[in-house]
């Protein structure tokens, strides 16, 4: 919920350090190792480029021990922005995996893989919302 109320140091606080991230049908590539300030920052100028978000995940799957575990789990996301052609709404459902370990006083994420199935409305909202970003245009 933090990414979706802009709440940018509370979705921080999740992460560790530093980070690996993997997007297979986003960014395509490989993993990669980000800073989590970073990969909050890219996130922060993505996602203010639409006029709400709504991240959902369910079905979780959680194994791991003491010091490290990981969560697998479904996800729906839904964007909306104020279009003239094609939609203001775009949905992604898709499954995440999450890596965390354990500090002394909190669990953070560590590695973070989205993988994308299906999508539905208008991608276009994506492709604008990414290039905006790069440029840091728009909202």
């Amino acid at each position: 919920m933090h990414a979706d109320f802009h709440d940018w140091t509370g979705l921080r606080s999740c992460f560790a350090d530093d980070l690996t991230v993997h997007f297979p049908g986003v960014t395509g590539g490989e993993s990669r190792e980000i800073a989590a300030d970073d990969f909050v920052a890219r996130w922060k100028r993505y996602l203010s480029r639409f006029e709400s978000t709504q991240h959902l995940s369910t079905n979780h799957l959680v194994a791991g021990d003491d010091n490290g575990a990981t969560c697998q789990t479904y996800f729906q996301t839904q964007y909306y922005r104020p279009a003239t052609n094609g939609g203001g709404f775009w949905t992604v459902g898709g499954h995440y995996e999450f890596d965390f370990r354990r500090t002394e006083d909190r669990w953070n994420i560590t590695a973070f893989v989205v993988t994308p199935l299906w999508t539905s409305g208008n991608k276009h909202l994506h492709e604008l919302a990414v290039e905006q970003a790069d440029t840091n245009e728009g909202r």
